[in-house]
């Protein structure tokens, strides 16, 4: 049962975080033949986990990851480009191929003008990106997500009360809370949902934690303007929401019914 129980952890840091059922494995290695504590050995080997697993993820795996084309994208300072949750940096999700990282950080500081409402500069987050090594490694449950060069992006949202943009997002996760098609657009969810079951799956993980934002239509309109002007090769939204944005572009497509609904963040791509 011990073994079981250890496969399963190793299973499960793997699939979440790429690195961390290696980690694992070290971190019971140490404990078995370099340092064998007396007593609370449960304890301070999740400490001792913990402890290797950061310093691996901040000092090893970055030079590691350059050396296969790919970086992380900033999180550790104020940038016009960060993460939209913690959980994506502590699971390694945040790294994406250099000409992808060349592009959209580009496009952020594009994007980072200066709110005339309050004087707080605009910042893009970023959601789910790849895992820092080995394409064609899952980042579950993402389809395409294996090669580091797609990225998710959050939508923008302004406060209700008092009409200000927000650097933040509705849902916990950035995804799950949607931006539903208007009366006469195209209805894509039902569309698709009469074959694929899957479709709208995110609205289970959409757990929202601000009630009081509204989709920004016109800043994220200005963003995915950017996008396609950019050395992007596609962006994948809702037709309804490309559409309602009235921007004629080749690269802005429909994903198909086999992914799940993208009107609750962009996908993005390059070559």
């Amino acid at each position: 049962m011990k073994i079981l129980g250890r496969f399963i952890w190793f299973l499960v840091l793997t699939v979440i975080t790429q690195v961390g059922g290696l980690i694992y494995l070290l971190n019971l290695g140490i404990h078995r033949f370099a340092w064998k504590p007396k007593n609370r050995k449960w304890l301070k080997r999740q400490f001792s986990f913990i402890v290797l697993y950061v310093s691996i993820c901040l000092m090893i795996v970055p030079p590691l990851a350059r050396l296969h084309h790919r970086q992380p994208l900033p999180w550790y300072k104020v940038t016009s480009l960060q993460p939209q949750n913690w959980f994506t940096i502590a699971c390694n999700r945040h790294y994406v191929h250099t000409n992808l990282y060349s592009v959209i950080t580009q496009v952020a500081d594009d994007f980072s003008t200066t709110s005339a409402h309050n004087g707080a500069p605009l910042i893009l987050n970023y959601l789910d990106a790849n895992f820092p090594f080995l394409d064609g490694f899952p980042l579950i449950p993402h389809l395409s997500h294996n090669d580091g060069k797609k990225l998710d992006l959050a939508f923008r949202y302004y406060s209700k009360d008092k009409h200000l943009p927000m650097n933040q997002t509705v849902s916990l996760l950035g995804y799950g809370v949607y931006v539903r098609p208007s009366p006469g657009e195209i209805d894509q969810t039902t569309i698709c949902k009469q074959s694929r079951w899957q479709y709208d799956i995110t609205k289970y993980i959409g757990i929202p934690i601000h009630d009081n934002m509204i989709y920004d239509g016109g800043e994220t309109k200005r963003l995915m303007t950017l996008l396609a002007e950019a050395d992007i090769k596609k962006i994948f939204i809702e037709p309804h929401l490309k559409n309602r944005m009235g921007i004629n572009s080749d690269k802005i497509r429909f994903h198909g019914c086999h992914a799940v609904r993208h009107d609750d963040h962009i996908h993005v791509q390059v070559r």
